[in-house]
């Protein structure tokens, strides 16, 4: 899958952002932000189209497989302000989750193979300490 990606020209910018780990749970695919370059801008769930292709062709390489998909949508761990009716970080990471669901389920990944969960402010991927853990990341 990494190979497929590193393949395309247009994606080797972003192609680093692959990380692919075997865990007992099975193949664990993170693709993770990188020389700050968000897969979404801060306080958005309107992916980037540098991260949208990447999904795209990690729906492709993964669509005949018959494993099981969760979809873990992540934020930084800032407190969200930025929307009505106590919309929180909580909702933000589950939107991303649900965007990239829906990406996926059109570049023919199973619909039944497929679960989402938002992570919100308190598991972020990284620590706010560091100016890439304040950018919304996203783990497949």
């Amino acid at each position: 899958m990494k190979q497929a990606i590193q393949d395309r020209i247009d994606l080797k910018s972003v192609a680093e952002n692959v990380k692919l780990e075997i865990t007992p749970e099975g193949l664990r695919i993170q693709l993770i932000d990188q020389d700050q370059k968000s897969m979404f801008p801060l306080g958005s769930s309107n992916m980037q189209d540098s991260a949208r292709k990447l999904m795209e062709e990690v729906a492709k390489a993964i669509a005949a497989l018959p494993n099981k998909i969760t979809i873990s949508g992540h934020t930084d761990s800032t407190p969200f302000k930025g929307g009505v009716g106590g919309y929180s970080n909580w909702e933000l990471s589950a939107v991303r989750a649900t965007t990239v669901v829906r990406l996926f389920i059109a570049n023919g990944v199973p619909e039944r193979r497929l679960a989402a969960v938002g992570r919100g402010a308190n598991q972020p991927i990284a620590s706010n300490d560091d100016p890439a853990g304040q950018i919304g990341r996203a783990h497949v």
